[in-house]
């Protein structure tokens, strides 16, 4: 949810603080960007291997 000035303009001033704090609420819970899923953008630590096949094995040229 994203703040709206034209929404927020029309509202009470009761319903202005209930629509803030649902604004708040909402972006409190806004995944990271890109496309990593919440529970793995939460948890990123650095990168992983997934295969090493042939990393002790000298490049051509070398």
């Amino acid at each position: 949810m994203r703040f709206d000035r034209d929404t927020y303009d029309g509202l009470s001033d009761e319903d202005k603080a209930l629509y803030l704090q649902a604004v708040r609420d909402a972006q409190q819970d806004v995944p990271p960007p890109g496309e990593i899923a919440p529970q793995k953008g939460a948890n990123q630590e650095g990168f992983e291997v997934v295969d090493d096949t042939g990393a002790d094995e000298p490049r051509p040229g070398e």
